[in-house]
């Protein structure tokens, strides 16, 4: 019965009050042990939308697949819970910003190519993303869950299917993924670089071979 009671019947997460309970608790072992702590707030965009159009069982299943989704991208350590209709978060322990952030993106990404079959249709949604950790300004689990929810506010202001997190976050992962594009690109010439010696060195022993012939 007390599981029961912890458990959101639809998608089978963690409720509202499960959620509420174990983030309080992470709040304090990471506040008591200096200990890294980041929140993932993340809600469906245009929600609505799909209820209006294709019937709340269609939600319903929305809602299902991107719960499963979540338990995928999610990390054993983390707890995921669906805190309001079609909001969920993450609580993530031991978890910097910037890892955080990584994490949101990667279910952001899978959201949105996620397919949904019903009765012959294909729903499709997208996910706003705001990401908070542990820092000095933040001095209790009310402030933590403000600035992620604000964060991910300003996420739908953006255009929806976005996460925000911390500012410097986001200039770190842009710049890694600079980084990645740059080194794809300089393998890619080193590669072609080598092909044009190898087909130049091929061609001279065939033009050798040719004179020997003769």
């Amino acid at each position: 019965a007390e599981e029961l009671a912890r458990t959101d019947p639809l998608t089978k997460l963690a409720n509202r009050r499960a959620f509420e309970e174990q983030i309080a608790r992470e709040f304090e072992r990471a506040r008591r042990y200096s200990r890294d702590l980041s929140l993932i707030v993340f809600d469906l965009d245009s929600f609505k939308q799909i209820n209006d159009s294709h019937g709340h069982a269609a939600g319903d299943a929305v809602l299902q697949a991107v719960a499963e989704l979540a338990l995928g991208v999610s990390r054993s350590s983390d707890f995921v819970g669906r805190i309001g209709g079609e909001e969920f978060a993450i609580i993530c322990p031991e978890t910097p910003a910037r890892e955080a952030t990584t994490i949101a993106e990667r279910l952001r990404a899978a959201i949105d190519v996620l397919a949904v079959p019903l009765e012959g249709a294909t729903l499709h949604t997208s996910g706003s993303f705001g990401v908070a950790s542990l820092s000095d300004e933040i001095g209790d689990v009310a402030t933590l869950m403000r600035a992620a929810d604000g964060r991910m506010y300003r996420a739908k202001r953006r255009g929806r299917n976005a996460v925000v997190g911390e500012p410097d976050q986001h200039r770190l992962l842009a710049a890694d993924a600079e980084a990645s594009r740059a080194t794809a690109e300089h393998e890619r010439r080193i590669e072609s670089i080598d092909g044009e010696k190898n087909r130049e060195i091929g061609g001279k022993r065939e033009s050798g071979s040719t004179q020997s012939g003769e």
